[in-house]
């Protein structure tokens, strides 16, 4: 009497980590995603690396990426607009020229993501610590005995500070 001899071959794709491509992992011997067992969290994105998967939040998010990313405003001046800054500390584009930047009689522009401040016309000065006068006033009297004019006095020019403790 013959026997019969069976032979079952099962197809193995890996038995470890190192017989699959990089970006895969042996999984019950197969090369699989890693990314399928791990859970990320909210709007969190998973990348494999040397056949191990990680969870992140992608750009413009920020958070723990395992809980949950979130929307970031700013990271730099440079995400606002031009007329804007960024407040590091919320991560929020804030408006320039808001509050009191400027010295009294000063005018504040904003321009790529600074703040300008100059004085109005015809006062002079930094516009940031001051705007004074240089407008003199003449007093202009009538000599009596000659019946012509001639220039008495000046006033003294004046200076407009910013208070400082308003900072």
């Amino acid at each position: 009497m013959q026997k019969c001899v069976t032979t079952l071959f099962l197809a193995v794709e890996c038995i470890t980590d190192d017989d699959c491509p990089l970006t895969k992992a042996c999984i019950s011997q197969e090369c699989a995603d890693p990314c399928r067992r791990i859970s990320c969290g909210q709007r969190a994105e998973c990348k494999v690396e040397q056949h191990v998967p990680y969870c992140f939040c992608p750009s413009g998010l920020q958070g723990n990426p395992l809980v949950s990313c979130v929307e970031v405003g700013c990271l730099r001046d440079e995400d606002c607009g031009q007329r804007e800054r960024c407040e590091y500390a919320s991560q929020a584009c804030v408006p320039l020229c808001r509050g009191q930047v400027c010295a009294p009689g000063a005018e504040c522009t904003a321009a790529s993501h600074q703040e300008d401040c100059r004085c109005r016309p015809p006062l002079r000065g930094d516009g940031f610590g001051y705007c004074e006068s240089r407008e003199y006033s003449l007093v202009v009297a009538k000599q009596k005995t000659e019946g012509s004019f001639s220039f008495l006095s000046r006033t003294q020019p004046f200076k407009m500070h910013r208070n400082q403790n308003a900072m």
